[in-house]
């Protein structure tokens, strides 16, 4: 039971309840709910006057420099870049990162609190709507890279090249664990790492094509208000490719990747110029973002899937667009 007598039955929930008034200076009437499930705490804070939003991860996942540095870029890209973002709420020390250690001190946490914004999550986008959508994205997505070559930003988040995310040891989880991926399969999968690790490094990291990252622009990490995206959950920005948040926006969809990926580059060159070179990449990081997600499916860390995810279905895809990648049949599968 929480200070306040309310009865949670989420142990999180209740160490949040019970740490706001210290943490923040609020002493109104509160209920918190969950809304995103581990690793990604996510609750909801109901006041009296206004709704929050409050991120909780364990110190295991990310340092509170590391967490600090992603609040500061957010705030950063919300006053200059023009981008539509939640604000950050610092703590009563003037902190964005606050700590929430357990009753039984098993575990300690960061948490982090945001304001709440209006609108819709843009999973279930379909037809026109979602490709006018996916045009703005492009925007977005080309103003977000813009402002971190010009400001060319040195900070604590973790980077993302090729070992991180499909290696071995990756941070993502290992794509080799994924459910029914038999023998012949890993072959085919294997192979189209070989060949991504060799392209990627042929393609380099010039800071105009590897920086600072969201590197999870997926629809369900856009909250939609009218005709205005509104970008949240920067919990895996990092360094990485640009193009990676390209293949991160289209790595829900098993269909209508040569449509959706002509949308976002109509909007994206809007902004930004991007060489051919650049297109000629594209398919890499569609593949890569697919295959990293599958070690995220195995690990039990995967979100952004539409409601009716078949992992059956998403292997299926995977596969032929692997098949495809390796015959360079880009036509097939990646019509860009």
């Amino acid at each position: 039971m929480t200070l306040s007598g309310t009865d949670y039955s989420d142990p999180l929930e209740e160490l949040v309840h019970d740490h706001i008034a210290h943490l923040y200076g609020y002493h109104g009437k509160m209920t918190v709910q969950r809304i995103g499930h581990a690793p990604h705490n996510v609750f909801l804070l109901n006041m009296c006057r206004t709704k929050r939003i409050m991120k909780v991860l364990s110190t295991q996942q990310y340092t509170p420099s590391q967490m600090k540095a992603e609040a500061l870029w957010m705030e950063q890209l919300k006053r200059s870049a023009t981008l539509n973002l939640p604000k950050v709420i610092a703590g009563l020390d003037g902190e964005p990162v606050q700590q929430l250690i357990l009753p039984d001190n098993s575990e300690t946490y960061n948490c982090v609190m945001y304001s709440y914004l209006l609108g819709n999550a843009g999973k279930k986008l379909q037809g026109n709507d979602l490709l006018k959508k996916m045009i703005a994205l492009g925007r977005i997505t080309a103003a977000l890279h813009n402002y971190v070559v010009i400001h060319n930003i040195h900070t604590d988040r973790p980077e993302w090249n090729f070992d991180t995310l499909l290696g071995k040891n990756s941070r993502k989880g290992n794509w080799r664990d994924f459910p029914g991926l038999d023998s012949e399969n890993k072959t085919v999968v294997q192979s189209a790492c070989d060949r991504i690790q060799k392209r990627v490094t042929a393609y380099g990291r010039g800071f105009d094509r590897f920086g600072l990252i969201h590197a999870d622009l997926q629809f369900s990490n856009l909250i939609i208000r009218g005709n205005s995206l509104q970008v949240v959950d920067f919990d895996d920005c990092g360094y990485g490719w640009f193009l990676y948040d390209l293949g991160s926006s289209l790595c829900a969809f098993d269909t209508l990747h040569n449509e959706l990926t002509q949308a976002w580059l109509t909007g994206y060159r809007d902004i930004r110029n991007i060489s051919q070179e650049d297109i000629a990449e594209i398919p890499t990081f569609i593949l890569m973002r697919r295959i990293v997600a599958m070690g995220e499916f195995a690990a039990g860390t995967l979100t952004g899937m539409p409601e009716d995810f078949l992992p059956e279905q998403f292997l299926s895809v995977t596969l032929s667009l692997c098949q495809a990648y390796l015959a360079e049949d880009h036509a097939a599968s990646f019509v860009i």
